[in-house]
């Protein structure tokens, strides 16, 4: 597909260097009959070949820069920087930045350019020097803010994060959930230090940026429960679970635990979350609250589970209701606990969560997508 793409480019770039010298006035040199035209060498050839550097530096200079060119050069550059040939993208956008022909606009672009080389080539301080000055050029400032958070999420420098977070939520709400994110970052930080006011501080501010941020209110209960203020824990639990309902099935164990320390209501409280989240993944909350019924009614809790299993199939929730198979006395148990060990392994290997940007899959929640980089975009599949 790169390749494909790399030779379209050329093609177009034949095409511009063509029209340029036209415009110029260029002709071939008069020739008697019978004479063969001498094929003309274009510097590109040898630069798709990767013969040289030499060719790099002759493409520069065949290859006027005006309006019609420059993205052509340009496009050509992010060609080999996507090849891995982040040196050869540098070389060219250093080369076409020694130009004097560039105008300031033009000056700009390929200087954004060779910010991004340095940032993929890992030149962290170079690429950020870039940034922070066009930051300050209205026609590039979004793509050079954006390029100092992945230096500053790079480098885990989360306050210099937190102050370009500030100026893109002005352009893109998106950035909102990014900066709670980068608020849990502080606040686990000083979690680990053993300051749990300030990681409270630091939270508070996350829910500020973003009301719906489910990393924050798991952070604030497990900050309530180490203080032991479980009423606090509690309600931020159920908080968190109504956001996911799928969360349930990691921190059941927590919720359970602050209940019982604050003699809540747990199954009300479950069946609130279920009942407020409609389309959303619900069965992790319904096996949990399926096993505080089967404290007074095994029937019961298999009922519910049953109903639930006809209209959300899924292996979490056939896996729960073999459970509870087991739990009321099946005469088949020891069929039953193979089905498990089975739905178990299934389970291993099935994919439980899925970037909604970018598609990427996997088996554990990420806060941080590991393929496109958003931040809480991976959500539960059920």
């Amino acid at each position: 597909m790169i390749d494909s793409l790399f030779w379209l480019i050329l093609f177009f770039l034949a095409l511009a260097l063509g029209w340029g010298l036209g415009r110029s006035g260029f002709s071939w040199p008069s020739r008697s009959r019978g004479s063969v035209r001498p094929i003309p060498s274009y510097p590109y050839v040898p630069l798709l070949d990767e013969q040289s550097d030499e060719a790099l530096q002759r493409f520069i200079r065949a290859l006027e820069i005006n309006d019609s060119t420059l993205d052509a050069h340009l496009a050509v550059g992010r060609l080999l920087r996507k090849r891995g040939e982040v040196d050869k993208a540098i070389q060219l956008h250093e080369g076409m930045l020694a130009n004097r022909q560039l105008t300031d606009v033009q000056a700009v672009q390929v200087r954004l350019e060779l910010g991004q080389d340095f940032l993929a080539a890992g030149v962290l301080s170079r690429a950020e020097t870039l940034f922070l000055e066009l930051a300050e050029e209205k026609a590039v400032s979004l793509s050079a803010l954006k390029g100092l958070l992945r230096i500053y999420e790079q480098e885990r420098e989360w306050p210099k994060g937190v102050e370009v977070c500030e100026r893109l939520i002005t352009e893109d709400d998106y950035y909102r959930s990014v900066l709670a994110h980068y608020y849990c970052e502080l606040a686990e930080q000083d979690m680990r230090r053993g300051r749990p006011k300030d990681a409270l501080g630091y939270l508070d501010q996350a829910l500020q940026a973003d009301s719906s941020c489910l990393r924050a209110f798991l952070l604030q209960a497990r900050l309530f429960s180490r203080a032991e203020r479980h009423a606090d824990a509690f309600s931020a639990l159920i908080q968190a679970c109504k956001l996911q309902p799928a969360v349930v099935g990691s921190v059941g164990s927590d919720v359970l635990e602050a209940a019982e320390r604050n003699g809540a209501n747990l199954e009300g409280a479950l069946r609130a979350v279920i009942g407020e989240g409609r389309g959303l993944p619900v069965t992790a909350a319904v096996l949990v609250l399926a096993r505080q019924i089967a404290q007074r009614s095994t029937s019961e809790a298999l009922r519910f589970v049953q109903e639930h299993l006809r209209a959300h199939p899924s292996l979490l929730a056939l896996k729960g209701w073999v459970e509870l198979c087991q739990i009321c006395g099946d005469s088949e148990k020891a069929a039953m606990a193979d089905i498990e060990g089975a739905l178990d392994k299934l389970l291993l290997a099935d994919v439980r969560y899925r970037c909604e940007r970018c598609g990427f899959a996997g088996k554990l929640l990420h806060w941080q997508c590991p393929a496109c980089h958003g931040w809480g975009v991976v959500k539960p599949l059920y």
